[in-house]
């Protein structure tokens, strides 16, 4: 995946963390997404189905590209 800065190497689940390193993968790190506040206005149950459905085909495409 690019970030706009270079290229990191992920192995993991967006949601939950993972391992990430440089190319080559020296050095290794662990990564998790950081903590964020609660939303005050949580989202809608068909909001919430299209984000779902939106990160299941984003990691869908993902391994499609790798495989």
């Amino acid at each position: 995946m690019t970030d706009g800065r270079g290229l990191a190497w992920f192995a993991g689940d967006m949601r939950f963390g993972g391992i990430v390193s440089l190319p080559g993968g020296s050095p290794v790190r662990w990564a998790r997404l950081p903590k964020t506040e609660p939303e005050t206005n949580p989202s809608s149950g068909i909001q919430r189905r299209i984000e779902e459905e939106l990160t299941r085909r984003a990691i869908g495409f993902v391994f499609d590209q790798w495989l």
